[in-house]
């Protein structure tokens, strides 16, 4: 089938992915694109000294700085979370955390020329409402002292939300503090799934926030699903869909399951009958697409979805949206510094990455020093093929001539070792060919992680990105 032939209809495109999942082992669930390489490929042999002399050299090109603060604690631990997590036993460690937190600051931006302010500011991880509102303002007026929050019209500035620690004054808070974005961690409201990872949330709790955040005109509002937890099916999916879908949010954002087999059996071992443990994720992702299709939401990509009118389905119609470390954005990125445990940063054609548990960040930070545990400077050939992928994933176009002229080689013949992958793509309908264009269809909206293995160094080793 040709890809020209794909319809954006949300009906005849999971059709077609069901087809190409049962009889030619696409895989919908591969975990969504972060970094390339993929962490697992960073180095310990990469050291704070490397990322000091890769944040030096980024200060000639003049580019805005993104922030990205990770904080692992939380308050109740469950099985579906991403990363390290932390069991917050007293409130006095996120006192501690937040003076370790600036420590890393005052180290990072003495590297760093940054005058121009800070565009994106992402504060995620398991626990960032875990944070009193003192404990929160402390955190944003550092941040500010360190490197210039601004106030501008223009600004990206996210943070994650566990609904559970959230209230009314939460939100309000958080306005007050320059936040404009907020994503809430929904995971499930199906009571069953709740309970089996010990996280209970009612519908009204949610609704009392989505109306707060409606009426502090915080329209960009996110709702994260995650898939594959335990006593989900596709019919008691679909009835937590159907109570996003009525509360508007103008993104929902759907999770595979991490590439861990631990999560994958236990929240698996409730799969519905006749059906094995890969089927039953790949039937809810399906489900999502068609449900959230159905009710008017724009598939963006890598389990994105967006209203029409929401500025993010705008830019990728504007060709205006660029990737960062947490996923889709609209405000370029240029240095993105990643601070606290397990954060990841990227600064031009370097990547680095924090000491994954408390102790090791802990100690590096006291003896002075970037608690850098490992990280990768990409080679010429990884960042034509990063180049490559974001083109894919962003714009959902591959020009090779563009792709050539950037890296002044034959953009065709220096990927012709993908060739055989491509044509199976464009066979598939996955992506159409026009010229020297490489276009993404609709279906290879939803399977870009078998698009993206065409362009790795070697497709048959690519994992997805991850901790």
């Amino acid at each position: 089938m040709s890809g020209q032939a794909i319809s954006s209809d949300g009906a005849e495109t999971s059709r077609l992915i069901r087809d190409l999942i049962g009889q030619r082992g696409y895989d919908i669930c591969r975990p969504h694109y972060l970094t390339y390489p993929e962490a697992h490929a960073f180095s310990d042999s990469f050291t704070a000294e490397d990322f000091q002399t890769a944040l030096v050299r980024s200060n000639t090109a003049k580019r805005p700085l993104s922030l990205h603060v990770q904080t692992p604690f939380c308050r109740t631990s469950g099985i579906a979370g991403t990363g390290p997590q932390v069991q917050l036993t007293d409130t006095r460690m996120l006192d501690a955390y937040v003076s370790r937190l600036d420590r890393e600051m005052v180290l990072s931006a003495r590297h760093l020329d940054h005058h121009q302010g800070v565009r994106r500011l992402h504060w995620g991880g398991a626990g960032a409402t875990s944070f009193s509102l003192d404990q929160m303002s402390d955190l944003i007026n550092r941040l500010d002292v360190r490197f210039g929050l601004t106030e501008s019209r223009e600004r990206d500035y996210a943070i994650e939300v566990n609904p559970r620690e959230a209230n009314v004054l939460t939100l309000r808070h958080l306005q007050a503090l320059g936040f404009n974005r907020l994503i809430l961690d929904i995971q499930d409201l199906d009571p069953a799934a709740q309970h089996t990872i010990n996280r209970i949330l009612p519908r009204a709790k949610v609704e009392l926030l989505v109306d707060e955040a409606h009426r502090l005109h915080l329209d960009a509002l996110t709702m994260e699903l995650r898939i594959g937890l335990p006593f989900q099916t596709p019919d008691n999916l679909a009835g937590t869909l159907e109570q996003v879908i009525a509360m508007a949010p103008a993104r929902v954002r759907v999770i595979p399951p991490p590439p861990r087999p631990q999560f994958i059996l236990k929240a698996l071992r409730h799969r519905g009958p006749g059906l094995s443990a890969t089927d039953t994720v790949q039937t809810l992702m399906i489900t999502s697409l068609e449900r959230l299709v159905e009710a008017g939401y724009v598939h963006i990509g890598q389990g994105y979805f967006a209203r029409p009118e929401d500025s993010l389905t705008l830019a990728r119609d504007q060709g205006r949206l660029t990737m960062d470390l947490q996923g889709y954005a609209i405000v370029g990125s240029g240095v993105q510094l990643g601070l606290g445990v397990a954060a990841i940063s990227r600064v031009d054609d370097v990547y680095a990455r924090n000491a994954l548990f408390p102790s090791g960040y802990e100690r590096a930070l006291d003896a002075g020093r970037l608690a850098t545990a490992c990280g990768r400077r990409l080679s010429f050939d990884e960042r034509l093929r990063r180049d490559a992928i974001e083109g894919l994933v962003c714009d959902g176009t591959l020009d090779l001539k563009r792709l050539g002229d950037t890296f002044s080689v034959d953009g065709e013949a220096y990927l012709a070792a993908s060739a055989s992958w491509l044509e199976a793509l464009e066979r598939d309908g996955l992506v159409a060919r026009q010229g020297q264009q490489l276009v993404v269809t609709a279906a290879g909206r939803m399977l870009l992680g078998d698009i993206i293995r065409a362009f790795s160094a070697d497709p048959r080793r690519t994992r997805g990105s991850g901790y």
